[in-house]
């Protein structure tokens, strides 16, 4: 399809906001890239900003659990671009009431110092107000340790700070 019309239809599933729609789209997360079956994600960004948009609306518990969970199965892919993983951040700090906080913090460890994924500002931008809007004091100080790190990533150690001062 062309990608004109893709756009649409997430820019309508987006609007949307029907929370009746969080099963059928926690389903299409259930595909993964696998290079020996011959499996890939289809449309990762678009479920996941879906989701994302769903934020805010009354979503029963165990259907929030079962998004997370998918959801977190990409964040934690190493196969998932990190174009995706804006997209899953988001998606995971919209709905998960707070349930999300552990993984987004565990994947903020694991990548701060990564040169692709620490040093890109679009991953920068998701993940540090996931967890500083968010969160908690918990988050505050991981984050307030992610910055003290010299191996972060210079540009997400300047967003943390910026983040913490206007706190």
């Amino acid at each position: 399809a062309p990608q004109k019309l893709k756009d649409t239809v997430v820019d309508l599933l987006v609007e949307r906001k029907d929370p009746a729609s969080l099963p059928a789209l926690t389903d299409q997360l259930a595909i993964h890239d696998d290079y020996i079956a011959k499996t890939e994600s289809q449309a990762l960004g678009p479920v996941a900003r879906a989701i994302a948009g769903l934020g805010g609306a009354k979503l029963p518990h165990e259907q929030i659990a079962a998004a997370l969970a998918a959801l977190q199965s990409h964040l934690d892919a190493p196969s998932t671009q990190s174009s995706d993983l804006v997209f899953v951040i988001d998606a995971m700090a919209a709905i998960g009431q707070g349930a999300e906080r552990p993984a987004l913090g565990s994947h903020l460890l694991l990548y701060h110092c990564d040169d692709d994924l620490g040093g890109d500002p679009a991953w920068d931008q998701a993940i540090v107000p996931a967890l500083d809007v968010h969160g908690g004091p918990a988050e505050h100080e991981l984050l307030r340790q992610v910055a003290e790190d010299p191996r972060t990533k210079p540009g997400l150690t300047a967003l943390i700070k910026t983040a913490l001062a206007n706190d």
